[in-house]
C-alpha cells in the first residue's frame, strides 16, 4: 500500500469536506490512529481505508490497487456465501443463512469491528427476507451503532457516511414505514435521497441502495398523494435504473410513475406507462406482480391492461 499517498489524499479529502478528524473517524477508528495515518505513520487496514474514503466520497480502489488483496481470503469467501443465501431469498436459503451466521458469530475471524457489523447487516438482511420488520429495525439500528454510536436518525443529512452505512439507514427507512409510521420512513428516504445524491461512490450497494430508496419512497408520497413530489422521485429513479441496467425495481418505479400521472389527469400517458411497466415485468417472467399490477390498474383506475 502507498502510505505516501495515503497520508496526503486522505488529509487533503477531509480538509476539502471541512471535516474534523474526530468527524471523520468516528466510529471507525481512534483519532489517534486517523492522525497516525494521516502523517504516513500508520497504514490502515482494508476495511478502515474503505470506510474512511466512502465517508470522503471517494472509493479506495482508485488509488489503491492491492486493498482488496490485503483482506483474509478465507473472511472474503464466507461473506460472499452468506451474501449469497441472502439474495437467494427463498425458505431454503434464509434458513441456511441463519445457520451460516450462527456459526460465523463463534468465529475468531469474525470478531473484528468490521466484521460484527456484517454479521449485523446479514440479520438484518434476513429479516427483510422474512418480511420481520420489527428485527429489521432492530438489527439495522444495532449494526449502524457499530460505526455511528450516536447516530440520530432525524439529522441524517449532517453527516458523511460509508456506503454500508447508508444501505442501513435506508433499512431503517424500510422498516419505519410498519414500525414507526409512514411520515417517518418517508422523511428518512428524503434526507437519505439527499446525502446520496450530494455525492457518494457508485459502488454496487449504492447502486441497490438508491434503487431501493427511489422505489420505496415512490410508493410512500403515492400512499399520501403527493404525487408531483412522487413523479420528479419517479423520474430520477429511471433514469438511474437505465444508467446503471438495474431491472428488479425498474418495472415497479415506472407502474409508480404511472398511478402518479393518473392521479395529475394525464391519463392517456399513464396508461402508455402502465402497459410499459407490465410489458416490463411480463419480459422478465414475473408474472405474480404483473397479476397484480393488473388488478390493481382495473380496480383503481378501471383500466383493463391486455398483456
Amino acid at each position: 500500500m502507498n502510505t505516501v499517498l495515503g497520508d496526503s489524499l486522505i488529509r487533503r479529502l477531509r480538509k476539502e469536506r471541512n471535516l474534523k478528524i474526530a468527524e471523520l473517524a468516528d466510529g471507525i477508528c481512534s483519532e489517534e490512529h486517523l492522525t497516525r495515518i494521516e502523517r504516513g505513520k500508520r497504514a490502515p487496514s482494508p476495511w478502515v481505508l474503505r470506510t474512511l474514503m466512502e465517508r470522503l466520497g471517494e472509493d479506495s480502489n482508485k488509488y489503491y490497487t492491492d486493498v482488496v488483496t490485503l483482506e483474509d481470503k478465507y473472511v472474503v469467501n464466507e461473506k460472499d456465501k452468506l451474501k449469497n443465501l441472502l439474495r437467494m431469498c427463498t425458505s431454503e436459503s434464509n434458513e441456511r443463512a441463519e445457520r451460516f451466521i450462527v456459526r460465523l458469530e463463534s468465529d475468531r475471524a469474525f470478531s473484528t469491528k468490521e466484521n460484527k457489523q456484517f454479521l449485523q447487516m446479514s440479520k438484518a438482511a434476513l429479516a427483510y427476507n422474512r418480511e420481520n420488520y420489527e428485527d429489521l429495525y432492530n438489527f439495522a439500528t444495532d449494526a449502524l451503532s457499530v460505526t455511528k454510536k450516536n447516530f440520530d436518525v432525524d439529522k441524517i443529512e449532517t453527516y458523511f457516511l460509508s456506503c454500508d452505512e447508508i444501505w442501513l439507514v435506508n433499512q431503517i427507512g424500510i422498516a419505519s414505514a410498519f414500525v414507526k409510521s409512514m411520515e417517518k420512513s418517508t422523511n428518512i428516504f428524503r434526507m437519505l435521497r439527499k446525502v446520496i445524491e450530494k455525492g457518494c461512490i457508485e459502488s454496487d450497494v449504492m447502486i441497490h441502495t438508491y434503487t431501493s430508496l427511489t422505489y420505496n419512497l415512490s410508493k410512500n408520497l403515492g400512499i399520501a398523494g403527493e404525487f408531483e413530489e412522487c413523479l420528479e422521485v419517479c423520474n430520477k429513479g429511471i433514469e438511474w435504473c437505465i444508467k446503471h441496467r438495474e431491472s428488479f425495481c425498474h418495472p415497479l418505479i415506472i407502474f409508480h410513475k404511472a398511478c402518479c400521472m393518473i392521479q395529475l389527469d394525464n391519463r392517456s400517458e399513464g396508461i402508455i406507462m402502465l402497459e410499459k411497466a407490465c410489458a416490463f415485468l411480463k419480459g422478465l417472467g414475473r408474472d405474480n406482480e404483473l397479476l397484480q399490477i393488473k388488478g390493481y390498474a382495473e380496480q383503481q383506475f378501471q383500466i383493463i391492461i391486455s398483456i
